[in-house]
């Protein structure tokens, strides 16, 4: 009996930093940073309150340690993302890159709407976004930046009279803001729609129609601001 108790203590201690993770993620997304006390994250995390910071320092390390889990949690925005771009661009070929830009809006869909949580995960990232703490600065250092640049090289491949463009990264956000845009106006977009929830379905079409509008503006070349600015 002994022995098990020990076995316990020592389980709950280990398990206290991804408790503490997901009672953040959680309340963090729900109210904010600001609005979430210690005591609150400890009680629902089920942990001393002193656990707080001898795991994280302070309240604000969590958090930022919350956002780092979000993000690495959701795949296309770390490892499988990573895995799209870099073998179209190991390939080298255009049509790999066309295949690599499809296959990576349709992940990012996928990660944004059907992954574990994903409504907690986009809920956290759109707070933060709107409401930037110190912690953003990291987090676009770490994920965001180097997703950019692998997009940027990919889009160039896509279309090589865009290699020196000077713009590619507002074609990488554009990218990213089609994408994002049916997460955070999901409300009206079903309205519009007239259905009541996202489904694979049509998540694959809005997909489809945000890869085959964005690359046929990538394929015209009168479409570049370069252009534009000396016409």
């Amino acid at each position: 009996m002994e022995t098990q108790a020990t076995e316990t203590t020592k389980s709950t201690i280990s398990d206290a930093p991804a408790r503490l993770l997901q009672a953040a993620r959680k309340l963090f997304a729900e109210k904010g940073v600001a609005a979430t006390s210690i005591r609150e994250l400890a009680q629902e995390a089920g942990v001393n309150v002193a656990a707080v910071n001898y795991h994280f320092g302070d309240k604000e390390q969590l958090y930022l340690e919350t956002l780092r889990f979000c993000y690495r949690t959701c795949g296309v925005l770390n490892e499988r993302g990573n895995q799209i771009l870099q073998q179209a661009i190991e390939e080298g070929t255009q049509e790999a890159a066309v295949a690599g830009i499809r296959d990576y809006i349709w992940e990012l869909m996928h990660a944004l709407f059907f992954s574990e949580d994903a409504r907690l995960q986009a809920k956290l990232m759109f707070r933060e976004m709107s409401d930037p703490t110190p912690a953003l600065e990291v987090i676009v250092r770490e994920f965001v930046v180097p997703k950019r640049e692998l997009l940027c090289k990919l889009i160039a491949q896509a279309n090589p009279d865009l290699g020196h463009d000077k713009n590619l990264t507002l074609y990488a956000a554009s990218i990213m803001g089609q994408v994002l845009y049916y997460r955070t106006s999901l409300p009206v977009f079903l309205r519009l729609f007239e259905t009541n929830e996202m489904t694979p379905e049509l998540a694959e079409r809005i997909a489809n129609h945000i890869a085959g509008f964005t690359l046929a503006a990538l394929a015209n070349n009168k479409y570049h601001s370069n252009e534009h600015s000396q016409a």
